[in-house]
């Protein structure tokens, strides 16, 4: 016997029921909206500009929040007003609408200063400086964030005033101005000691580790990046864990320390591949490849380096695959291993050339010149010197075009051509001597060889 047809009755009693309740709902909805009056329709329209927010609905956002705005216009509501220019101003930022984002945060600014609403000043101020970064304008963006700064500290909020000792460093760091971005990281750090924010003490002396690093202040950044490995081992954060090992041994590699180092990047790897973060593990054999070769143990450098390349190939990172040929031509060229090493600087120039890296191209020439140039191969030593030439010359780099000049004088040198080996030899001279370079002498020597 077939039930279907006795289940088709209730299936469409509970479908109508179900659609009565749901056009019930959303009546009510309809006559709760506009029954409440101009406020209650502002606030709800800006719940709903939330909600659509909050989901990458942005078309819908913006037309909620614009239905909400102008509610609270018609009511002369200036706080409702500066929310939703506000929200306006964040989501055309998130839509790289620069220019309507940085209108909507002035004209909720505006209305905050009209209501008095001090926190809404200093966040609006806040707003407009990070837009300003984002459009490389950073003396107006410095100008907000100092007086974002000024408010929150009046309104004796640190947690605010130590984002905006975060936005004036990272400033100052894009300015290069590393003085200013070290004190203002320290603020930031004394703040969230004093708060007990741990995750953010220890990320910031991380930021300060490194930057005492790029500053060459290797006493400094060794402390802070203890210090930081120390409390993330503490908090139990694997990534950073990994990251400020990796950190450690850069400044020990940096040092000469290669056991300390080598310790520090082993560490790393082994939790970067027990996260199985593929690109973070290519670094680890990258920094490993760099101490083996410096011990030197060319069987080991060797191994890290293709590692590195797999997982480059795999990721389909191109100049990553070229600086890891590179790498690897460099090792065999140290074992005198010229087949290889010629297959693999060819690589690397074909990938740099497609990716058109001027000052990389320029080396590559150079090693490809000089390899030439050990086998005796002048024809093809001659062209790759002079393209490297041409290059450093492009760049100018004075001090690489008087080494090409050089090599292309002991060239000619080796090939009987003593006219050509003197001119170039003498624009060696001449380019190391403009430098005050102390290989002026050596090619001086080389000159008078010639006579």
């Amino acid at each position: 016997m077939d039930n279907s047809s006795s289940k088709k009755p209730l299936e469409n009693l509970f479908f109508s029921s179900v659609l009565v309740i749901a056009l019930g709902f959303l009546i009510f909805f309809v006559w709760q909206l506009f029954s409440s009056g101009p406020l209650g329709q502002a606030v709800e329209f800006g719940r709903l500009g939330d909600s659509y927010y909050s989901v990458g609905d942005f078309q819908r956002a913006e037309e909620m929040y614009l239905q909400s705005l102008e509610q609270f216009q018609s009511i002369e509501d200036s706080a409702g007003m500066a929310k939703q220019y506000g929200n306006l101003g964040v989501l055309y930022a998130n839509r790289n609408e620069w220019q309507r984002a940085e209108q909507m945060y002035i004209k909720s600014l505006e209305n905050f200063q009209a209501s008095g609403n001090r926190k809404g000043i200093a966040n609006q101020l806040s707003n407009l400086g990070t837009l300003y970064v984002l459009g490389n304008a950073l003396p107006r963006a410095e100008q907000m964030f100092l007086k974002s700064l000024e408010v929150y500290q009046t309104l004796g909020n640190q947690q605010e005033v130590a984002k905006q000792y975060i936005n004036l460093g990272n400033l100052y760091y894009a300015r290069q101005e590393w003085q200013g971005s070290v004190q203002m990281y320290l603020k930031t750090l004394e703040i969230h000691q004093a708060l007990g924010l741990q995750q953010n003490v220890a990320d910031h002396y991380s930021k300060l580790g490194n930057l005492y690093f790029q500053l060459g202040d290797m006493q400094r950044a060794e402390a802070m990046l203890l210090k930081s490995l120390e409390q993330n081992t503490v908090l139990k954060r694997q990534p950073e864990i990994a990251l400020h090992s990796s950190n450690l041994g850069k400044l020990y590699m940096k040092r000469g320390e290669l056991k300390a180092a080598e310790k520090l990047f082993l560490n790393s790897l082994e939790i970067h591949q027990a996260l199985d973060n593929q690109a973070e593990m290519a670094s680890n054999y990258k920094n490993l490849g760099a101490i083996y070769a410096a011990y030197p143990d060319w069987q080991r450098a060797e191994e890290m380096f293709l590692k590195n390349l797999e997982i480059n190939q795999a990721l389909g990172k191109q100049a990553e695959m070229a600086d890891q040929y590179t790498n690897l031509g460099q090792i065999y060229l140290s074992q005198n291993n010229w087949q290889s090493a010629e297959k693999v600087l060819l690589k690397s120039l074909e990938i740099n050339q497609a990716l058109d890296r001027k000052a990389i191209l320029a080396n590559q020439y150079d090693h490809l010149g000089k390899l030439y140039y050990t086998l005796g191969n002048w024809q093809q030593a001659e062209p790759m010197l002079h393209k490297s030439l041409e290059m450093n010359r492009a760049l100018g780099h004075k001090q690489d075009m008087a080494n090409q000049y050089g090599n292309l004088g002991h060239l000619y040198g080796k090939r009987g051509d003593k006219q050509q080996a003197k001119e170039n030899f003498l624009k060696s001279f001449e380019l190391f001597n403009e430098l005050g370079h102390p290989n002026t002498q050596r090619v001086q020597r080389f000159l008078e060889a010639l006579q």
